[in-house]
């Protein structure tokens, strides 16, 4: 029988997120052109991608009824 190593599957170690400070279990590692590793925890980088505040209390006053003309 074959048996076939994933590397995605192993744990990761854990790390201090850049953007938060936290040190987590689940995050992503991007080099830059200056060979620079960031590492990025998830919930930052849902946070970043969502594209507007990421602020708990965020709403937009338009889906309670009030148009801003």
């Amino acid at each position: 029988m074959t048996q076939v190593a994933n590397d995605a599957e192993a744990p990761l170690e854990p790390a201090r997120c850049t953007e938060c400070d936290r040190i987590v279990t689940h995050y992503n590692t991007f080099i830059s052109p200056q060979d620079e590793q960031r590492v990025i925890c998830w919930s930052c980088r849902e946070r970043d991608e969502k594209g507007f505040f990421a602020k708990r209390g965020f709403q937009r006053d338009a889906r309670r009824g009030t148009v801003v003309r």
